[in-house]
């Protein structure tokens, strides 16, 4: 029985082939922070760290992922990382 390939392994093969595609400052400052949180048949979940990166790789780099993952039969959908939006909402607010 052949086991489901995860979310990380999938995105780490995604991953390297983006870098072979990208330069390694373009790749690190757009991609360096991008986890694998969630895959199933058809789509892999990749997080962000906030909604700029999100719209900059959707904009910029969309072809390449979608190319890239394709390779794998996969679609990559975008989200912006929870743990960014967690922190800002722990933030205290500020009283004067």
């Amino acid at each position: 029985m052949q086991q489901e390939p995860t979310a990380s392994a999938s995105w780490e093969t995604i991953s390297q082939r983006l870098q072979q595609m990208l330069n390694e400052g373009t790749y690190t400052t757009w991609f360096g922070s991008a986890r694998a949180v969630d895959q199933d048949d058809t789509r892999l979940v990749v997080t962000v760290p906030n909604e700029f990166t999100k719209n900059w790789i959707e904009g910029h780099f969309a072809s390449l992922l979608d190319a890239a993952a394709a390779e794998h039969e996969l679609v990559v959908e975008l989200r912006v990382a929870m743990a960014d939006a967690v922190a800002r909402a722990a933030e205290p607010d500020v009283v004067d």
